[in-house]
């Protein structure tokens, strides 16, 4: 069975009020979805890595990323799915970019619903 990471990095802007449809952004890659990677050689946290710096320039060490869900995806795949909250950083992307709810982005429903519940109550399309 093969077994995929998604990683949801929700960024909060302090600055913004908490109505403001910019105060909170997630991280999507150029396909407008989530990054993600499937496990091989390598470990969990070593393949959370190497996601984390394909997209981010932020030290990963720094990070406190959590497990917030696990689910059985299709017969043969299951997904991880890992998130990390941060504050607004200028320049904290390498790849993709940062986006709010009203940006017209199609979310997985299943990702959707973890951002409303566990990430940024609020966040639906």
């Amino acid at each position: 069975m093969k077994t995929r990471l998604t990683l949801i990095v929700g960024q909060y802007n302090k600055f913004l009020s908490y109505s403001d449809d910019n105060y909170f952004k997630v991280l999507v890659d150029g396909s407008q979805d989530l990054p993600k990677r499937y496990l091989s050689t390598k470990n969990e946290k070593e393949t959370l890595k190497e996601l984390w710096e394909e997209y981010l320039e932020i030290y990963f060490d720094w990070a406190n990323i959590n497990l917030i869900d696990f689910r059985k995806y299709m017969i043969n795949e299951c997904e991880a799915i890992y998130c990390c909250k941060l504050f607004h950083i200028f320049g904290a992307t390498k790849k993709g970019k940062f986006v709010s709810h009203n940006s017209n982005i199609r979310l997985d429903p299943y990702h959707e619903e973890l951002l409303a519940k566990r990430v940024r109550p609020g966040f639906t399309n």
